[in-house]
């Protein structure tokens, strides 16, 4: 049972015996926060208010993969439930796949990772659509969801045989 409590300014996710980080709401100057949940193997990216075709990569690099925090092989559940994304053209997309293909292709990751996205709004599923029909040879398997529930229950269950083998 996952559970979602607003506290003030602060969005408490709980699921089983696991709570995630207090994730700030609203408006505020970084777009995209970055959180592990190593208990259930994945990071959690919240996209947060305006973002730019510049701002996808640049946080995934400078916030993220750049600065340590990224375990190669973790999941990632991707939050797009605050975000505005009316800024983000086809290009700022696969300038985020190519960044992103050109990390996993320098790590050590052999089996896919499963990226599950959480997007309450029609640009922010569209959008992931379009970054999924694009990755369809990496070692991404990535799976748009309306509801955080979801995103979650297919993280934690395992990927089929044929996109686990090498």
């Amino acid at each position: 049972l996952i559970q979602l409590q607003k506290s003030g300014r602060y969005v408490i996710v709980s699921f089983g015996n696991h709570t995630m980080s207090h994730i700030p709401t609203g408006k505020t100057a970084m777009p995209i926060f970055f959180t592990i949940e190593t208990e259930a193997n994945y990071f959690l990216s919240r996209y947060v208010g305006k973002l730019s075709d510049t701002d996808l990569v640049h946080y995934y690099s400078k916030d993220f993969f750049g600065c340590g925090k990224w375990v190669p092989g973790a999941n990632e559940l991707v939050d797009l439930s605050q975000a505005d994304l009316g800024q983000i053209t086809a290009q700022g997309v696969e300038e985020l796949i190519t960044y992103r293909l050109s990390v996993f292709k320098a790590s050590p990751i052999k089996a896919p990772v499963k990226v599950a996205v959480y997007a309450t709004r029609d640009l922010g599923f569209g959008l992931a659509r379009m970054y999924e029909a694009l990755t369809d040879t990496s070692l991404e398997e990535l799976m748009v969801f309306r509801s955080v529930e979801g995103a979650v229950t297919w993280l934690a269950s395992p990927l089929p045989l044929d996109r686990t083998a090498n």
